[in-house]
């Protein structure tokens, strides 16, 4: 081979090197798997496809319990396989479902807050549609399994449910948090939350023996929280009752 062609192949190879590691995200095999989201950055050798992050058909596990997440945050959950963050429509906020593997929780609590509706109209109508509903106390197994992914669509329809003159609730309040520059924040789901609970030493700055809002509902006036401590305790409480609440995202 002489040395013109061994230049041209080497000057294909760095740029092929260059396309590999700057465009798109990879899964190790080759393959770009990246689809609509946001940024992800955080991750050596993950760039932001048109500001998008990188959803993934499978879990790689790149990155770890307690890791930092894309949001600042603390990655307290690893999905053993990706799970369906379902989505949200016919609203204010909608979006379309996606595939997830990992939650991240918020640095710091979001704080305190009524979980929403309170005016009696609301508080005598009917369970909100579309929520997720656990109308069991024995509803525990069915409820953590069932509800990981439904977080943030909950959040969206409690928010969208709220009236004009309620403000400040925790639905509201987590999915305005803006951690990392995303507006994909929201309230987790019952199940989420005891995920929150379990791997809580790889977040911190939570508040121990202190109930948290989850964003599933026992029934039209309930709906689940979880105690930190107490092995987990979970109950409900009325709505308008004030509790802790924390924001988390799924990428």
């Amino acid at each position: 081979m002489n040395k013109s062609k061994f230049g041209i192949l080497t000057i294909i190879a760095i740029i092929a090197l260059i396309g590999f590691s700057t465009t798109g995200c990879d899964d190790g095999s080759g393959g770009d798997l990246c689809a609509s989201g946001h940024d992800i950055n955080w991750i050596t050798g993950y760039t932001s496809v048109n500001d998008n992050v990188c959803r993934r058909s499978g879990c790689n596990h790149i990155a770890a319990l307690g890791d930092r997440g894309p949001g600042g945050g603390f990655i307290f959950y690893v999905a053993p396989a990706s799970f369906t963050v379902q989505e949200y429509s016919g609203g204010t906020g909608s979006f379309t479902s996606y595939q997830a593997c990992y939650l991240e929780a918020a640095p710091t609590d979001s704080g305190i807050a009524q979980w929403g509706p309170w005016s009696q109209a609301d508080y005598d109508a009917l369970v909100i549609a579309g929520l997720t509903t656990w109308s069991t106390y024995d509803a525990k197994d069915a409820g953590l399994q069932g509800s990981i992914g439904s977080g943030r669509k909950d959040t969206k329809i409690i928010v969208n449910h709220l009236g004009a003159n309620e403000s400040g609730r925790a639905a509201q309040l987590a999915a305005a948090y803006q951690g990392g520059g995303y507006n994909d924040w929201f309230l987790p789901s019952f199940g989420e939350l005891n995920l929150l609970y379990e791997n809580r030493a790889h977040v911190g700055n939570l508040m121990i023996l202190y109930r948290y809002w989850s964003s599933s509902q026992y029934d039209r006036r309930s709906a689940w929280y979880v105690v930190f401590g107490f092995d987990g305790y979970h109950h409900v409480a009325v709505k308008e009752a004030t509790l802790y609440f924390h924001a988390i995202r799924a990428f």
